[in-house]
Formats: C-alpha cells, sequence, structure tokens
C-alpha cells in the first residue's frame, strides 16, 4: 500500500526531527511525504487521516502550503464544514491565482454555504413562536 511507505519515510523524520527541520531540502521532503500520504489516504476513502496529514503539515511545517490547504478543504467538504473549506480554498486561490480546479471548487462550496444559510433561515422564519 502507497500510504505505508509514505509513513515509513515519517517514521524516519520522527525519529531525527531536529534535522529534518534544520535542512530545508529535508524539510520539503518531509512536506511531500505528509501531502502524498495524505492523497493516498483520501484515494483509499480513509478522510481522517487524510485530513489528519493535511492539517499537520498547515499547523506545524508550511501553514500556505496549497497542496494541503486543498486537501484539508476537500476533507472539511465531505464533513459538510463549508465555511472552513470555503476558507482554505480561498488562501489557495490568493497563493496560486491560477488554480482553475480550486476556483471551480470555491464557487461550488460558496453555493452550498449560500443554500445551507438559506435553509437556515427558513427553518428559523418557519419555527413557531
Amino acid at each position: 500500500m502507497a500510504a505505508s511507505k509514505f509513513t515509513e519515510g515519517i517514521t524516519i523524520f520522527q525519529k531525527n526531527s531536529a534535522k529534518v527541520l534544520a535542512n530545508a531540502d529535508c524539510l520539503t521532503k518531509l512536506i511531500q511525504l505528509f501531502t502524498n500520504r495524505s492523497l493516498a489516504w483520501h484515494s483509499i476513502g480513509n478522510q481522517e487521516d487524510a485530513f489528519k496529514d493535511a492539517d499537520y503539515v498547515i499547523q506545524n511545517l508550511e501553514a500556505k502550503n496549497t497542496k494541503a490547504l486543498y486537501r484539508r478543504a476537500h476533507c472539511y467538504k465531505l464533513k459538510h464544514q463549508y465555511a472552513l473549506a470555503v476558507s482554505d480554498l480561498e488562501l489557495v486561490c490568493q497563493i496560486d491565482t491560477k488554480n482553475p480546479v480550486a476556483k471551480k471548487e470555491l464557487i461550488e462550496l460558496k453555493s452550498k454555504l449560500h443554500e445551507e444559510k438559506q435553509t437556515k433561515i427558513k427553518e428559523v422564519a418557519s419555527a413557531p413562536l
């Protein structure tokens, strides 16, 4: 399984974290390990671990990593957490202004978020006092 190979690389990082974080080339490889494993988890339907790996990159390694942001946004979308997904996708679109996939996804999610708000407004308006 592809995720196991990425996990092997991450285990090596964890044993040598100080050295890895001090070296720019190693840090780049580490970010690639986490973002690629996130994609591998996603591909086999393990959204929880896909989210954890993407979130780890954003929180601990590179806050503006577009791959990690996009993957985390996708996980938020699957959990119907549209506002959080929109926030990540807006950042992706700010960083990578020519990313057509992120732009399309952002438009779709903003629409879903708007629909969700309209539904809640209708529910509140129709609720008995």
